[in-house]
């Protein structure tokens, strides 16, 4: 009887861990993905500065195509 509750808690422990490090891998992910965010709207900020036309061409081609993707 002893063996099978050293083996459940076993397995309960090895569950926590492994949900554990699924859920700090998707916190990384989303790290990631909001430091790209990040760095694709700076980069769009900078652009903007220099040339201010491509801000207005962006809004005027995102109005006439919502549902385009950009090529």
């Amino acid at each position: 009887m002893k063996s099978k509750n050293k083996h459940l808690v076993l397995a309960a422990a090895m569950t926590c861990v492994l949900a554990w490090t699924a859920h700090a891998a998707e916190s990384d992910k989303e790290k990631q993905q909001k430091e790209i965010r990040n760095m694709a709207q700076a980069t769009l900020q900078r652009l903007y500065k220099a040339e201010p036309k491509t801000k207005q061409w962006s809004l005027t081609r995102l109005a006439t195509r919502p549902s385009a993707t950009w090529e």
